[in-house]
């Protein structure tokens, strides 16, 4: 079973680049809704308005994994934006399948590296650091410890959007925007 998921975690393409059909008025600015750790039918029935109002203001989706429903990824993957994403290790089988540990994108001339984490939450972004800096990413996105995080490491920017579904220690949800001009990255927490 594992060097099936790895043959076709292999026949993945390795790096994508994305051209979003949506853009503002503003030089090449794009806008990302980066989700994490939704847990739909889990933790929460569905997604709260609070995401569903950012859907037809963004160019591009990322979700960095556990969305615990096949129902929550295809309503996603159906919008009708590039949307990326990866497994966690809350997911079903069938997302597993689907989805890759880790996906490179590069969207308006920034390189991102998205992946979800594992194992305990403190010191994760070494640990995803660790894992994809060989990848040369300007940013790496990743979830898994359920806390809102920005950090530099050397050229790389970490980001962890945080939980829709709520931080472990509280009911704090949160999720992220990037928004991405003339080759600059800036990212924006979205707490509930």
């Amino acid at each position: 079973m594992w060097q099936e998921a790895k043959k076709k975690e292999d026949s993945y393409p390795q790096e994508e680049e994305a051209s979003p059909k949506r853009q503002t008025q503003e030089e090449e600015k794009i806008t990302v809704l980066v989700l994490s750790d939704t847990h739909i039918g889990q933790k929460l029935s569905w997604f709260p308005d609070e995401v569903l109002r950012y859907l037809d203001r963004v160019d591009a989706i990322i979700h960095a994994g556990d969305f615990t429903s096949e129902k929550a990824h295809n309503f996603l993957a159906g919008i009708g934006l590039p949307f990326f994403a990866v497994r966690g290790n809350m997911d079903t089988p069938s997302i597993k399948e689907t989805l890759p540990e880790k996906r490179i994108v590069t969207l308006g001339g920034v390189k991102i590296a998205i992946t979800h984490g594992w194992g305990a939450p403190w010191g994760i972004e070494k640990k995803v650091y660790s894992f994809l800096e060989r990848q040369k990413p300007d940013i790496i996105i990743f979830g898994h410890s359920h806390k809102p995080l920005k950090k530099q490491i050397g050229k790389i920017q970490l980001f962890n959007p945080g939980a829709v579904c709520g931080e472990f220690s509280s009911r704090r949800r949160s999720f992220g925007l990037l928004t991405i001009s003339s080759g600059k990255a800036k990212f924006d927490f979205v707490k509930f």
